[in-house]
């Protein structure tokens, strides 16, 4: 397949993913809207001391999430990137009886590559709306304002994770690279 024609194929590829991340933005924004509208704890109670054990936790869980969300997706793109090169990576597409692929995606390495940008994106965005969720249900209970700041701040890097035609090319571009490296290197 050419090179102009696996492009193509990443372009008409791009909207499940696109809904995906949507969807768990929207996801926190409507929990985002019902904390604050229907929420826990009363307004007037946020003036009393007490104690943000739950507040704390979050943040602790934020910690573990930020790490994990740096080092699985490398890790997951890593191992598949060497799968690909050597030829073992699940990426056959299923066909139809005349031998046409029913898959949208592109075949090969591309196609590999793309299945791997779809799983490394969805998993980073997962990570991080895991820990939105946590913070948002400390905030219910608690009604800390950093909380609900990070959490906002959260909802926003979730929507960072939104997949470009152009940015999944150049993603796929260098892996390409990568995975021509590593033949090369008899990885």
């Amino acid at each position: 397949m050419s090179e102009e024609s696996w492009q193509e194929q990443v372009a008409k590829s791009l909207l499940p993913l696109q809904i995906i991340v949507g969807a768990l933005v929207a996801g926190c924004v409507v929990f985002l809207v019902i904390v604050l509208v229907a929420g826990g704890a009363a307004a007037g109670d946020a003036g009393n001391q007490r104690p943000l054990a739950v507040s704390y936790m979050a943040l602790a869980f934020l910690g573990a999430a930020i790490a994990a969300r740096c080092i699985m997706p490398g890790i997951v793109v890593r191992a598949g990137r060497r799968n690909i090169a050597r030829g073992t990576y699940p990426c056959a597409q299923p066909e139809n009886r005349q031998g046409e692929s029913l898959s949208p995606g592109p075949p090969g390495d591309a196609g590999g590559l793309l299945t791997l940008f779809q799983t490394k994106t969805v998993m980073g965005a997962a990570i991080i709306e895991g820990v939105t969720f946590f913070m948002l249900i400390a905030y219910m209970v608690e009604r800390w304002t950093p909380i609900l700041a990070v959490a906002v701040v959260l909802i926003l890097v979730i929507a960072a994770h939104m997949p470009t035609r152009s940015g999944v090319i150049h993603w796929i571009e260098d892996q390409l690279r990568l995975v021509e490296e590593e033949r090369s290197l008899g990885r």
